[in-house]
């Protein structure tokens, strides 16, 4: 009973201690368009030196920054173009549409061709059929 008097601290103690060196590592720096550059297929077959593969990096480097703003600014376009999209929707098509993003369309469609087959049943029922 004693000596579970003991282990009992030093275990809250070390889970303590533990769980302050978890949080600590370091990521390592990362280039500024955040991946490794890594040259096309074909140059490799070139038999580039060093001193080329270098400068290339320095080329990649030179357009990232500029070729990641441009696909920033190609992703914020498409966005506002959705936007305008949803402008023009009812507000049931809006609904049809977060199902179907959603990944609820299974339901969805089964919804649909009932609400079909019920419609199709009301003008075979109807007088005289109703065509339009």
């Amino acid at each position: 009973m004693h000596r579970l008097g003991l282990i009992v601290p030093l275990c809250v103690v070390g889970m303590f201690w533990g769980g302050l060196l978890i949080g600590d590592d370091k990521k390592p720096d990362k280039e500024p368009s955040g991946k490794r550059f890594q040259l096309p297929s074909i140059y490799k077959s070139l038999g580039l030196t060093k001193k080329q593969r270098s400068e290339m990096e320095e080329i990649h480097r030179k357009y990232a920054a500029e070729i990641e703003a441009l696909q920033q600014k190609i992703n914020d376009l498409k966005a506002r173009e959705r936007g305008d999209y949803a402008k023009v929707l009812t507000a049931k098509q809006k609904a049809r549409l977060k199902e179907l993003l959603l990944g609820s369309d299974e339901k969805a469609t089964g919804d649909d061709n009932e609400t079909a087959a019920k419609d199709k049943n009301k003008d075979k029922a109807a007088p005289g059929g109703s065509k339009k």
